[in-house]
């Protein structure tokens, strides 16, 4: 809980000019059912201190992102998955690896990765 909190302090104390965000929310095994109000609420809070904030839970657009280096920090928010069926595929997850290695930033909530 506290470091959530701290990742959220973080967040919203962002600068407000050109900050990109992209909550990931994906999720292939157990789903919290408070992920859309979260999504809700961080879209907000953060778009309300002028972010870009992109919510998806697409693999596929979240790769995008980082290959193009289009977001400042990936947050993925209650995102689980399972041994049977991973959140990201290896190409995926060597993308996200690589952008977080470039120096992107990378933070979790609650049940994250």
């Amino acid at each position: 809980a506290a470091t959530t909190g701290l990742l959220v302090a973080a967040l919203l104390a962002a600068p407000t000019a050109a900050f990109r965000v992209v909550l990931f929310s994906k999720t292939n095994g157990f789903r919290h059912a408070s992920i859309g109000a979260a999504v809700t609420r961080l879209s907000a809070d953060l778009g309300a201190r002028g972010a870009a904030v992109t919510a998806t839970e697409d693999a596929a657009a979240l790769v995008a992102a980082v290959d193009a280096d289009a977001v400042d920090v990936v947050v993925w928010l209650m995102a689980t998955d399972s041994a049977s069926s991973p959140l990201l595929d290896g190409a995926q997850r060597s993308a996200v690896d690589a952008y977080v290695a470039r120096g992107g930033g990378w933070g979790g909530v609650h049940a994250a990765y």
